[in-house]
């Protein structure tokens, strides 16, 4: 009997050792975009900046190639992990623990650095970037934030064909904010006559444009109800740009 005791003893403590033993690559548990406010995960799906992104093997927390590190191996703590990382700015590697301190919400701590907070971006992030363009610069005014809108309002059929887009609106909406943007450009003397305001002016639509029609596609892609959530966007009601986008199958 006392050997037996003895040997479910050892065996228990085994166990724990093997629960404690580093694993290859990162915890599925990590795995997905983090901000630290609702502005910096608004559409983080479609960012490339200003986020923390944790694959299996890769942890990411900048857009530039500098920011990448490579997650070696993780070990399960009693209330998160510990991640060993190396990276091409230090091969030596370290190591980061990773508290979770809420639903959704870790706390990274690096030996001699202060704590830093990471809150999970959702669906709901995504579905709140509906129609901006979550790359825009301070620079960027109201005038090419409709611009863009309504660029993404037009596309959506495109995806969603059975609504309907006012074009009449849109175009307005679009020749308003070009007009308004360059003024801008005017007043603020970012350019040196009115000709190459013109000309900058046409490039910044044309890249609203481009990036509309991406973020279209994006988003429909991520978010299960697109057709019906770009409603909450350009609907009756809506909240970017109302009475954009209808349903024509519904009654008024």
């Amino acid at each position: 009997m006392k050997r037996l005791i003895f040997s479910t003893i050892a065996l228990a403590i085994f166990a724990g050792e093997a629960r404690t033993q580093d694993v290859k690559g990162g915890p599925e548990a990590l795995v997905g975009f983090y901000g630290s406010s609702p502005d910096q995960c608004r559409s983080y799906h479609r960012k490339s900046d200003n986020l923390t992104d944790f694959t299996k093997t890769t942890y990411a927390f900048c857009g530039g190639s500098g920011c990448e590190a490579n997650i070696i191996s993780h070990r399960r703590i009693k209330d998160g992990y510990i991640l060993n990382f190396t990276s091409g700015g230090n091969p030596q590697g370290w190591s980061s623990t990773f508290r979770q301190i809420d639903t959704n919400v870790f706390e990274e701590t690096i030996k001699g650095s202060k704590p830093k907070t990471l809150v999970r971006c959702t669906i709901k992030d995504a579905i709140a970037g509906i129609g901006r363009d979550p790359n825009a610069t301070g620079a960027v005014t109201q005038s090419l934030e409709i611009v863009y809108a309504a660029f993404y309002a037009m596309e959506v059929s495109s995806v969603c064909p059975d609504l309907r887009a006012n074009q009449d609106k849109i175009k307005t909406l679009i020749l308003a904010g070009r007009d308004g943007w360059t003024a801008h450009l005017i007043k603020n003397k970012l350019v040196t006559d009115w000709q190459t305001a013109v000309e900058s002016t046409r490039r910044d639509i044309e890249m609203s444009e481009r990036n509309a029609k991406y973020g279209v596609r994006a988003d429909a892609k991520v978010i299960s109800d697109f057709c019906v959530e770009v409603l909450g966007a350009f609907g009756s009601d809506g909240r970017i740009l109302p009475d954009l986008i209808a349903d024509p199958r519904k009654k008024a």
